[in-house]
């Protein structure tokens, strides 16, 4: 898996990284649960990849790409308490960022 590197703590609510094994590509977080998410993204790795969906405050989390949507990729989470922990760190983080 790719090192990813932070985006800047300037950086929008939303904001992330979407890393494969040998691409990267730059995103915002639209949808996000427990158990997945709807990154808006150019990038389109391919339905069952492994990628790294990362937050430049929070950390990252291991996905596969689910679907190809308009604008976006879905992603699928195994339901963990790691992954309930990071999708409400990333809503708590951009909640509660100064305007």
């Amino acid at each position: 898996m790719t090192n990813i590197a932070p985006i800047t703590p300037q950086a929008r609510p939303g904001l992330c990284i979407l890393a494969g094994a040998a691409d990267k590509w730059t995103g915002r977080i639209r949808r996000l649960s427990a158990c997945g998410a709807f990154v808006e993204t150019g990038g389109r790795p391919e339905v069952g990849t492994q990628v790294a969906l990362a937050h430049p405050e929070v950390g990252a989390i291991v996905a596969h790409v689910s679907s190809h949507g308009r604008g976006g990729v879905a992603l699928g989470f195994e339901l963990t308490e790691e992954s309930s922990a990071f999708a409400f760190a990333v809503h708590a983080h951009d909640m509660t960022r100064a305007a």
